[in-house]
């Protein structure tokens, strides 16, 4: 019974831990590895995307495509983010293929998109979420999965969502920072007030059934 760290930007591979490595189609240069990871163009690279990386992710043998969607701060020309984002759901409803999000400031353009897809993609997590337990509930009715980071734990909102929401559909994940998967586990065994050992099975299980392992 392994941790998951479903959304990672670190190759380190910890004994015991699955670790899905994000791979920034694009910006990164293209290289195969080792599945489970994800790749995709994320909305801050819609600048500099092209065609080669469609091809790439019809292609290639990754888990999941992620991160894509949209993001107001940080995204590229609008226009281009919402582009790629719609091919790039199209290229996992034909492959069968589950996504991450990445959405920021953007949800309510993003269920506007995911509407034409979403019923063809086999699977979504939303990764880092922050928001309230109105928003969580609206991505859980689309079958959405959420993730959290432990900057989570710093917005009371997401807080509070946290502990509304059925374990069978949250997943845990490092993203950029340092900090082990296993602490990330840790505080939030705590804040659930469920011993660490059940939410790693829990969510093991939530691995396993969604990539239909």
């Amino acid at each position: 019974m392994c941790y998951v760290d479903i959304h990672t930007h670190t190759e380190k591979h910890a004994k015991g831990v699955v670790s899905l490595y994000s791979l920034r189609v694009g910006k990164e240069v293209w290289r195969d590895m080792e599945k489970p990871y994800w790749a995709g163009i994320h909305p801050w690279d819609a600048g500099i995307a092209d065609e080669k990386g469609l091809e790439w992710l019809a292609e290639k043998n990754m888990s999941g495509i992620g991160e894509i969607g949209l993001d107001k701060i940080k995204g590229g020309a609008w226009e281009s983010q919402v582009l790629w984002f719609e091919r790039q759901l199209r290229i996992a409803a034909d492959r069968q293929l589950p996504v991450a999000l990445h959405v920021v400031r953007a949800h309510e353009e993003c269920f506007q998109v995911l509407k034409k897809e979403r019923g063809k993609v086999p699977g979504i997590v939303v990764h880092g979420f922050i928001g309230d337990t109105r928003l969580a509930e609206r991505y859980l009715k689309i079958g959405g999965f959420l993730s959290f980071s432990l900057r989570a734990l710093s917005s009371p909102r997401t807080v509070e969502a946290v502990k509304r929401l059925p374990l069978d559909r949250i997943f845990l994940e490092t993203d950029d920072r340092e900090e082990p998967i296993r602490e990330v586990y840790r505080s939030f065994a705590d804040l659930l007030e469920i011993p660490e050992q059940e939410l790693k099975e829990r969510l093991f299980l939530n691995y396993k059934n969604f990539f239909r392992i």
